[in-house]
């Protein structure tokens, strides 16, 4: 169930203007273990709505939903079942999608999240930029390190509390649509505990903004005779 959110929220764009809705066509290949799992989703994300809505197609089919109060709804169209959480960690407008598309591509929403700048230095003709979390925080990242180049972020570091790497991602090929520019592909890092570690390449396609993002997708709704679940009988497949 986590890696499969973590996929969606951690969809990366990028911003310049703002485009009020967006969708595409994602793949992703998962390594880990020795093997590749593959997933294929298409994304519509409306920015004013704070609404997000992603339709599985490989391993299964299946519909996320999920909007700005934190809301997430997971649904099984051939079983009609869906499965209901809520927390902040889930909401839209902490999401990735949130903030390229509301311009601030140099922070990644980092100072939104109680992060402050504390130090920025140049290398290689990157502009690279450190933040840490408020004083007393206890869980998550101990520190975030940022590259930008040409204003546009091609790496993200997140540090433990012992300020160790534990996830490093890789922005690559951005590409225009109007006056946003989109990575068309990125490359996550995730180091485990036992020393062992995740790669995630993200591929992105048919990328429509603005009055060319059309489809009836955007206000997906779940069936009001949907029977609810708990995350321990839903069913979801991470990847084949």
């Amino acid at each position: 169930m986590k890696a499969i959110i973590a996929i969606v929220l951690l969809s990366i764009l990028s911003s310049g203007g703002s485009p009020r809705r967006i969708m595409l066509d994602q793949k992703v290949e998962i390594l880990r273990d020795g093997k590749v799992l593959t997933q294929s989703s298409s994304i519509f994300y409306s920015h004013d709505a704070g609404k997000m809505v992603v339709l599985f197609h490989k391993p299964q089919e299946m519909v996320l939903i999920l909007n700005r109060h934190g809301e997430l709804k997971v649904y099984d169209p051939k079983k009609n079942e869906v499965y209901l959480e809520s927390s902040l960690a889930y909401s839209t407008d902490l999401s990735l999608y949130y903030f390229f598309m509301a311009g601030k591509t140099y922070d990644l929403g980092l100072r939104e999240m109680g992060f402050t700048l504390q130090d920025t230095r140049f290398e290689d003709g990157l502009m690279i930029s450190e933040y840490y979390p408020p004083s007393g925080h206890g869980e998550g990242p101990g520190k975030v390190e940022l590259a930008h180049e040409d204003d546009l972020p091609v790496f993200a570091g997140y540090f433990d509390q012992q300020m160790d790497l534990r996830r490093r991602v890789h922005y690559y090929d951005y590409q225009r649509f109007g006056n946003i520019s989109f990575p068309m592909s990125s490359v996550e890092f995730d180091y485990l505990e036992s020393g062992d570690s995740i790669i995630t390449r993200k591929t992105n396609s048919n990328i429509r903004t603005g009055s060319q993002a059309t489809s009836p997708h955007f206000d997906f709704s779940i069936p009001e005779d949907a029977k609810t679940v708990t995350s321990e009988s839903f069913d979801i497949k991470t990847g084949e």
